[in-house]
């Protein structure tokens, strides 16, 4: 499942620095900007999938619960 928030942000980033790029310098550094710029997004998507769609606080160690249910 890809994160639907980032999937607007990395094709618009894209295409503005491919424009950007092309203006400056030329069609051939549009086209290696918009390569590295969608590369870089896409890696950053699967980072964000692996840890999961949220932000989870993750604690390590051992804990016990000593009073977890009243009897």
């Amino acid at each position: 499942m890809v994160v639907p928030c980032m999937v607007p942000n990395v094709t618009s980033g894209a295409i503005a620095g491919f424009i950007a790029a092309y203006c400056l310098a030329g069609f051939v550094a549009g086209l290696a900007a918009l390569t590295v710029i969608l590369s870089v997004g896409i890696v950053l998507i699967i980072f964000k999938q692996r840890k999961g769609l949220h932000s989870k606080r993750t604690d390590r160690g051992v804990f016990v619960y000593a009073y977890s249910r009243k009897v």
